[in-house]
């Protein structure tokens, strides 16, 4: 007598590989995920980076206090509308000054559960 079709067997091992296949690619994928999120996150921190130091070289009120503030304690707090200052923190120190420039370091820390991550720049912006 000639079967047709699968035996119970067959499709069982069918579905049991199919299972372990989808389990192995889940991890893979959530990895990958983790990963973009990750990068997401950093390339964000350099854009809030660069930004600060572009508005640093800037000659506005706020830029201005913030400078005396550097030339004073050494140390200020950057805080600005374009970026949200409760997961985003821009610290900004100075290194060292001279006649016509300010050296600086500036350090973007993201607060996020579980991942700090954070940047550092240096750079001299005039006085």
């Amino acid at each position: 007598m000639k079967y047709r079709g699968f035996s119970l067997i067959e499709v069982m091992m069918g579905i049991a590989l199919i299972g372990i296949i989808s389990v192995l690619s889940f991890s893979v994928i959530s990895f990958c995920l983790n990963a973009f999120t990750n990068i997401d996150d950093r390339n964000e921190l350099n854009y809030i980076g660069q930004m600060v130091i572009e508005n640093l070289k800037v000659n506005d009120p706020y830029i201005l206090e913030l400078k005396y503030q550097l030339e004073e304690t050494g140390e200020a707090n950057f805080i600005s509308d374009k970026f949200d200052n409760q997961e985003y923190s821009v610290i900004i120190t100075k290194t060292y000054s001279s006649n016509g420039l300010i050296e600086v370091v500036v350090k973007v820390i993201q607060f996020k559960q579980g991942n700090d991550a954070y940047v550092e720049f240096k750079a001299a912006i005039p006085k």
